[in-house]
């Protein structure tokens, strides 16, 4: 009977034993997960910093869900090491394996000279980070931010509900350059305005000043002081792969994967935050940190460890958030402007930016789609996801999609959506949606509730 063993707890870990069990209802499973708690929703953890959700709200499955599915989950166990298909935990014991999945995860990056041990410093990767932050801020007015990324977003979202000013510290000249371009950053920029938040660009962090233990302020490298009592760091996400460097596993910015999820070992697979995947549209391997992709990724993993060969089609949205509760997403090459990129960003009735929405299609020499951006208004999302998964030309987008996307009225009307509050997958709501109706989110399954925020359908999860 094989032995399938899974380091993480997390959605990409849980995703794979579902689709192991879905495949050998017999074999054994085991998670082993550095926290102590059972699968929770990552992302959200910000709406439980501010309040609007319970610790009991986060829960992921049903008290008995581990049990009901025969997984032997491992709460508190941490890995240290792995060789010769048996991985070695903190306190010395030994487990051996028939296949392991390594879905350990990221963590926000934290710059060389910040002590996170520092009362105020805080960081939002985990629930036990939220724990901290959640106390934090029923004493704290003002805050920095370190890092435009994901993390750091979600950092400047959490302290914007919880009624904190925030500044927000950006190392290069315009916010977030990896996924935005010019346009897309200048409009970025005045939406964070727009919700109370000040931008520092072009600085770093110089050092931290506290008194008595606790953070009183932060020095910039142009050096302007700037006071507050929470420093919030998140420059970037690095991979939870430090202690596998001496296994043999081939390592770039994280593990090393193929279109199975298998990594260099034999029957070592790997999926998540703490994977390198296929990039579709940039033909190389890069990390994403996802919730949607760690759950497919997942999905692929615990198929092939079953014995199922099943492909993982590669990443091609690298970015969906909220921003001040403004759609983001970048889709492949996003920031692409000029040189051997034809851009699409509207015709002459209808250019962008105009009312605080932005979209774009990025193509490359050839005409191939090879990435698209969308800020204020991600409606037409998916349908163009598919199109860049595909290869498709900017010359055959259809005259229907074309219209949605740049027609003089996409301004003023779009189809009711909103992004699933777990895996952020942009959806587009029925026509007869209304408050008070039930779905479930195609890509993640969370059980939702249609809500409406202002004048607008939004979704939650389900109470």
């Amino acid at each position: 009977m094989p032995r399938h063993l899974i380091i993480g707890n997390g959605v990409a870990g849980i995703r794979a034993a579902e689709a192991i069990r879905q495949r050998d209802s017999r074999s054994s499973v085991t998670i082993l997960s550095a926290e102590s708690y059972p699968f929770y929703l990552r992302p959200q953890l910000p709406r439980f910093v501010a309040g609007e959700v319970p610790e009991a709200g986060l829960k992921g499955k049903p008290k008995r869900y581990y049990a009901d599915n025969g997984l032997d989950v491992r709460l508190g166990a941490q890995v240290v090491g792995l060789k010769d298909n048996k991985v070695t935990l903190q306190d010395g014991q030994t487990i051996e394996f028939d296949t392991l999945l390594i879905a350990t995860g990221a963590r926000p990056t934290v710059p060389a000279g910040v002590d996170v041990k520092t009362a105020g410093v805080v960081t939002l990767g985990s629930l036990d980070d939220a724990k901290r932050l959640k106390e934090a801020v029923n004493t704290a007015k003002t805050a920095v931010v370190l890092g435009a990324g994901i993390f750091g977003i979600e950092l400047v979202n959490t302290l914007v509900r919880c009624g904190v000013a925030v500044t927000f510290l950006i190392p290069e000249a315009r916010f977030w350059p990896e996924a935005l371009d010019e346009i897309a950053s200048d409009l970025a920029e005045k939406h964070l305005s727009a919700a109370g938040v000040r931008l520092v660009k072009g600085v770093k962090l110089a050092e931290t000043r506290a008194r008595q233990g606790k953070l009183s302020g932060v020095t910039t490298t142009g050096g302007d002081f700037i006071e507050c009592q929470l420093l919030g760091v998140a420059e970037g996400a690095t991979p939870n792969v430090d202690f596998l460097r001496p296994s043999g596993l081939q390592m770039d910015r994280g593990i090393v994967v193929d279109a199975q999820m298998r990594t260099n070992l034999p029957n070592v697979f790997a999926a998540g935050d703490c994977a390198q995947v296929a990039h579709v549209a940039s033909g190389g391997l890069e990390t994403s940190i996802r919730w949607q992709n760690a759950w497919q990724q997942g999905a692929v993993a615990g198929a092939n460890m079953a014995g199922e060969p099943v492909k993982y089609p590669g990443v091609t949205t690298t970015a969906s958030v909220l921003l001040c509760d403004v759609e983001v997403v970048a889709i492949g090459k996003s920031n692409a402007w000029g040189g051997d990129y034809k851009v699409k960003i509207g015709d002459e009735t209808a250019e962008y930016p105009q009312e605080g929405i932005y979209k774009k299609l990025v193509a490359d020499q050839h005409g191939t789609l090879v990435g698209a951006l969308f800020l204020g208004n991600a409606s037409e999302a998916n349908d163009v996801d598919q199109l860049v998964r595909d290869k498709a030309r900017l010359s055959d987008v259809s005259d229907e999609l074309m219209k949605r996307l740049f027609g003089f009225q996409s301004y003023y009307w779009r189809p009711p959506a909103a992004f699933c509050p777990v895996c952020k997958l942009q959806m587009v709501l029925g026509p007869d949606a209304k408050e008070g109706d039930t779905l479930a989110c195609p890509a993640c399954g969370v059980e939702l509730e249609v809500t409406k925020v202002g004048d607008r359908l939004s979704v939650s999860l389900a109470r």
